[in-house]
């Protein structure tokens, strides 16, 4: 048995890309994601941060300061992984503003903002808030339908009170920087168009036929009022006082459009952030950073979901590790906040898994990932990630190395041992969906999944679940059952096309469990351990054994890829466990 467990876990663990199928090795060059850049990023400035640089975004007359040598290493580092020279800016700007650096200093003369630095330092072309992607939900939008509310509102006389006709031209300071100015038109036209913006982008999102996303339509609203409103006017706040910038009633007005909660804090540390000036500040970056593309935005998004507080909540799903990203930023935070006591941190961080509906998948894909962006940069913030999920990783590859060996010793089929995995996969996450759920509502709630299968639109494609799957769903809340037939292919059509709260309430509820199990793909252990255990007790080939345990495995076998990777881990396995057995002789 030992002889089994060793080889089977050093197998499927020898290479990275055996763990998952997901195509990570593009992921290092940025094909259709930016994790490993963000991951690159994160890593520099942790470098740089414990050697004592100083982030700060200065009013200096001088050419260059310390914050410049800190981007321009992160930028670097952002390229490598594939990032262009618009996400590279983008990105390395974000981490550094969470990481505590300002979004702007100083006027005119000599002013500096955080994205239009990184801009330049990464050679970017200028781009309109027009141009720049919402996220994506399947469709996407872009700042456009904010630019365009704007504009119209503009001509309408909509935003501010005052009407600039009726001005004498070449007042210069006495408008920008007198009670004309700073108290009243920029103050209305801040605050007006931050909210007409959002709303035009919530609008242009449902009209899209996408859940819209407010956190998405709060940043590029925020951008779009950025590009007309003097961005480093003194402001009178709420109190009488005078602030510095347009980016916080931006943000504030931006956030309560969209219904943002006004105060954030980080998983974990519980460090608190006020979501008006985080939003206002990642609109001033927008609006300078340059012409982004989606997966820029999409990692974005990562590096901001961080917190407690829904749309900024650290993600709860497993997702594709085309992610990730928010585990790095947390990761950075975290060391940040721990003073950079690396014990610490990892024991802080290592607890993160438990904010999810899976999670041991979870660390075993954050762990994946980590190691994957060590091939491209090495740091701090990998090395964190590594040392925190290790464990975790370590012992899924031994539970499952071990029951395999043990029932197989019985006499069970590999066909029910990777069955078995995969039924307590979906066990555990409709179990802590459940409790989720109870806990959000208030209410007793449990869902499962009662039955799983194809849609079958897609030809040959929909023998894979997680391609074409549909599924029906048991929900029950106080005792209330409901059975959800064709979830994927009839129900999810019905809600949209009706009005109906309750069905909507009950689609959500559903959806929970569903989209977790539907991307099983990402960590592929339960098939893979169990297919090489099987080699070694001689219960068939390599190809043969991947293949029955490909189909056993209706949820980690969600898209193709499977068979090819254990037939791979398997003769390493085997190759091993002969090693082993040549000791013994």
């Amino acid at each position: 048995m030992n002889k089994e467990v060793i080889a089977a876990v050093m197998a499927a663990s020898s290479d990275l890309n055996l763990m998952t199928l997901d195509r990570i090795e593009a992921c290092t060059k940025g094909h259709g994601s930016l994790n490993m850049a963000v991951l690159g990023i994160t890593n520099v400035v942790a470098e740089e941060l414990q050697k004592g640089a100083d982030i700060a975004v200065k009013f200096a007359d001088s050419t260059e300061i310390p914050v410049d040598h800190v981007l321009s290493r992160a930028i670097v580092a952002a390229r490598e992984a594939g990032a262009d020279a618009a996400n590279a800016a983008l990105l390395s700007a974000a981490v550094l503003l969470m990481a505590g650096s300002n979004a702007q200093a100083g006027v005119p003369a000599g002013s500096r903002k955080l994205g239009g630095m990184a801009r330049i330092l990464a050679g970017a072309d200028r781009c309109g808030v027009a141009a720049l992607p919402s996220i994506k939900r399947g469709n996407k939008v872009s700042g456009f339908a904010a630019v365009q509310a704007i504009y119209q509102a503009l001509a309408e006389g909509k935003l501010t009170r005052i009407q600039g006709s009726r001005m004498p031209r070449g007042l210069g300071p006495v408008f920008g920087h007198g009670a004309l100015g700073e108290e009243i038109v920029i103050p209305e036209l801040a605050s007006n168009a931050a909210k007409v913006g959002t709303i035009a982008m919530l609008n242009a999102m449902s009209g899209a036929g996408i859940d819209p996303d407010p956190l998405s339509a709060a940043l590029l609203g925020s951008a779009a009022a950025l590009e007309i409103v003097h961005p480093d006017a003194w402001i009178p706040n709420e109190e009488g006082d005078f602030h510095r910038g347009a980016a916080y009633p931006v943000g504030k007005a931006a956030s309560e459009a969209a219904g943002l909660p006004k105060k954030l804090h980080v998983y974990g540390t519980d460090e608190e952030y006020d979501t008006a000036q985080l939003v206002g500040d990642v609109g001033l970056i927008l609006k300078d950073v340059g012409g982004v593309s989606l997966i820029g935005m999409v990692a974005l998004h990562d590096v901001l979901n961080i917190f407690k507080e829904a749309p900024f909540m650290l993600t709860q799903a497993a997702r594709s590790n085309a992610h990730h990203s928010e585990d790095a930023m947390l990761a950075l935070k975290t060391l940040q906040w721990c003073k950079f006591d690396f014990d610490r941190a990892v024991e802080i961080f290592s607890k993160r898994g438990e904010h999810s509906m899976d999670p041991e998948t979870t660390m075993v894909a954050v762990n994946t990932v980590a190691r994957k962006a060590e091939q491209v940069r090495r740091g701090p913030i990998t090395k964190m990630m590594i040392a925190a999920s290790e464990p975790i990783r370590t012992k899924a590859l031994y539970d499952r190395a071990k029951r395999a060996s043990r029932e197989l010793a019985d006499g069970a089929t590999l066909t029910s041992v990777v069955e078995g995995l995969d039924r307590d996969r979906q066990a555990l996450v409709e179990q802590r969906t459940s409790q989720m759920m109870s806990n959000a509502m208030g209410k007793a709630v449990s869902i499962r999944m009662v039955k799983a299968y194809s849609r079958n639109t897609k030809g040959k494609l929909s023998r894979w679940w997680g391609l074409d799957g549909d599924a029906d769903m048991e929900v029950a809340v106080d005792g209330k059952t409901v059975l959800l037939e064709k979830v994927v292919s009839e129900l999810t059509v019905k809600v949209a096309e009706s009005d109906d709260p309750e069905l909507r309430s009950l689609l959500f509820i559903a959806g929970r469990p569903l989209r977790e199990l539907l991307l099983g793909g990402n960590i592929i252990l339960n098939i893979t351990v169990p297919t090489a255990v099987a080699v070694i007790r001689a219960r068939g080939s390599a190809k043969e054994l991947a293949q029955i345990a490909e189909r056993a495995a209706y949820i980690t076998a969600g898209i193709p890829g499977a068979r090819q990777k254990a037939v791979e881990v398997a003769h390493l396995a085997e190759r091993i466990a002969q090693m082993l057995d040549s000791d013994d002789h």
